[in-house]
């Protein structure tokens, strides 16, 4: 019966773990699924090898679906207050809507961790948690509660981290269907973006500016702003859409058409 047995009865160091999660995830994915049994560790290192197994997955941009022992980790991890166990969290509200169709277990679970970040103070946590929380929202639902995460966001934001708060704010109230303040908040991120020299959030508040630019009828000044954010910043393919939307609005088809093809 030897050969059916793990050849490991216990994870690596915590070091070596990190190292492969951070440089190598195929290898700590390899470790842990081929040559670690979980039910020969203890139950601590069971908990463990849910959460580097889960993180490994996530590294990979794999599906989370078969990781359902993040959920043992999460209890496990409860029992103890681990430091961890935010992260956690988060991890298993990915899992919980692996397959596409769990929203509202999602946001339950969400829930529970953005109520744990405020218990510990975390800011990070609370507007990282945010963040995640508002893509189980459709475009107007629950705009009460949306509005609530708005106060919440802004109670948190501080100074270390405030233009992503504003972006946060610019996406929350476009989830909430409040325009007026979709272009308040991109107009000032795109203002803090330049001063502070990070054209990869200019290119996203612009994206933003732009389309309430076109939801109030302003495509000439929608199109300059995209125009002049192509000249400051490297932009992806998803500004294709943002010139769809403007040029359609000018009536200037042809246009248009370039970026359809």
């Amino acid at each position: 019966f030897a050969s059916c047995q793990s050849s490991y009865q216990e994870l690596p160091d915590d070091t070596v773990l990190n190292q492969l999660l951070a440089n190598n995830p195929d290898s700590l994915a390899t470790l842990l699924e081929e040559d670690i049994n979980p039910f020969l560790l203890s139950d601590m290192e069971r908990a463990d090898y849910g959460w580097w197994l889960t993180n490994a997955h996530r590294k990979q941009n794999r599906n989370l679906i078969n990781d359902t022992l993040i959920f043992y980790t999460l209890d496990y991890y409860k029992t103890m207050d681990s430091p961890r166990l935010l992260d956690t969290y988060l991890l298993a509200a990915e899992q919980a809507n692996s397959s596409g169709n769990q929203l509202l277990e999602k946001r339950k679970i969400l829930d529970k961790a953005l109520e744990l970040s405020q218990i510990k103070k975390d800011t990070f946590k609370v507007i990282e948690t945010i963040s995640r929380i508002i893509h189980t929202y459709d475009a107007g639902e629950d705009v009460h509660r949306l509005q609530e995460l708005i106060e919440l966001t802004k109670k948190y934001a501080d100074n270390e981290h405030k233009i992503h708060s504003v972006l946060l704010l610019t996406r929350i109230y476009g989830r909430a269907l409040m325009l007026d303040s979709v272009g308040k908040y991109s107009a000032i991120g795109m203002k803090m973006a330049r001063e502070q020299n990070q054209p990869y959030l200019d290119y996203l508040f612009s994206r933003d500016y732009s389309k309430y630019l076109n939801f109030k009828g302003r495509d000439k000044e929608a199109l300059k702003v995209l125009k002049e954010v192509e000249a400051r910043a490297e932009v992806g393919n998803e500004i294709m859409l943002n010139y769809i939307m403007t040029w359609t609005g000018l009536n200037n088809m042809d246009s248009a058409q370039v970026y359809i093809d």
